[in-house]
């Protein structure tokens, strides 16, 4: 037993050295101005866009904020760290003149894209401003049910019912998770966030989290200022950004029947379409991460609809032969800052010049 120890232990701390190495190098790259060499003689002359997937701009603060967890923030200082770094290297375009290029046959020379995913406020109260300062615009996909309501998200519901509740542990299938700190409910909530993703139809989802409400012992509160408000959307519009459906309530939609696949993806785009009185072409598919949040019969679905595009959660980059209903986005978060992205943006780059593509699509 002892030796088994020891080889995990060992397992451990090389891991932690390869990722002290790899941070080294990161630093190195970035800080020495090589990785903006290659960018300039290499990566920015490719036939390829970027586009980088947001969800909210806000400080973190425990438990302050209901949905600022590490995995979809940046604070504001960050985000202008990040913006002004790209704005100067950079074309940031928007996503309607990336999708007229591809059907052109080319790409916008070095071209990258902005966008959010949900529709937090924050986007308008601090990255907006940010954006304007440096003449950037952006895409920003909202769920249309929570858009000028006080109606959550629903995995901001179970996490607001995880940080409130008095119990201290819970039985999730069959096991118990502590809920004493931070890393607990997060950990808590990643683990119920992944069971209400395979849920089939939104009644089931609605009524777990009542279950789970009835459980933890705690009643959702209406929470104001969470989603931005029609009239931020309406203001963010007359200054040239765009915006497209997330749905009406996020669900994971390869587990909806057709019909309810339909509902949520036909009448979020009615739904913003009243508001912002003009067609809603740009779509956006909820729920990244390890599950599939999209396939097939919902690409299908989509363009059924009435959409244009759709973007995804899968990372890499966009060429004259992308899928228009798959397009790859690479995600920021607190976890990942200005130097990874500086980095991760021309690593894309990279990896899809070696995978052979050098000679597709011309650069407008």
């Amino acid at each position: 037993m002892k030796g088994f120890m020891s080889i995990i232990f060992r397992g451990k701390e090389l891991f932690r050295l390869l990722r002290l190495i790899r941070q080294v190098i990161k630093y190195f790259l970035y800080y020495t101005g090589i990785i903006d060499i290659i960018h300039f003689l290499i990566t920015s002359k490719l036939p390829v866009c970027i586009i980088w997937r947001y969800h909210s701009v806000v400080d973190i603060k425990e438990g302050a904020v209901l949905y600022a967890t590490p995995s979809i923030t940046v604070s504001p200082n960050e985000f202008e760290r990040q913006i002004k770094y790209l704005s100067k290297r950079y074309n940031i375009i928007s996503l309607d003149e990336l999708v007229s290029s591809i059907k052109c046959g080319c790409i916008p020379r070095n071209s990258l894209i902005i966008t959010f995913d949900d529709g937090y406020r924050d986007n308008y109260l601090y990255a907006y401003p940010i954006l304007k300062k440096y003449g950037a615009t952006a895409t920003i996909y909202l769920t249309a049910n929570c858009i000028g309501s006080n109606e959550m998200v629903w995995m901001h519901k179970v996490l607001y019912m995880l940080q409130n509740t008095r119990i201290e542990e819970m039985d999730i299938n069959g096991k118990l998770y502590p809920l004493k700190n931070r890393n607990d409910i997060l950990m808590a909530c990643k683990i119920i966030g992944g069971m209400v993703k395979r849920i089939k139809s939104i009644k089931e989802r609605d009524e777990l989290l009542d279950d789970l409400a009835n459980r933890l012992q705690v009643s959702v509160v209406v929470v104001d200022n969470l989603m931005l408000k029609w009239e931020d959307v309406l203001a963010m519009k007359c200054d040239g950004f765009s915006f497209g459906a997330h749905t009406l309530t996020h669900p994971n939609l390869p587990s909806l029947s057709r019909e309810e696949m339909k509902e949520e993806i036909a009448r979020s785009k009615k739904v913003i379409e009243e508001k912002l009185v003009e067609p809603v072409i740009l779509f956006s598919y909820p729920n990244g991460g390890a599950a599939s949040h999209y396939n097939d019969v919902v690409k299908q679905v989509v363009k059924e609809c009435g959409y244009i595009n759709a973007t995804t959660s899968d990372s890499g980059v966009v060429d004259v032969k992308s899928d228009l209903y798959a397009l790859l986005r690479r995600g920021v978060s607190k976890e990942n800052g200005l130097i990874d992205m500086a980095i991760g943006s021309v690593v894309e780059k990279l990896n899809w010049l070696l995978a052979g593509n050098k000679k597709d699509g011309k650069i407008k």
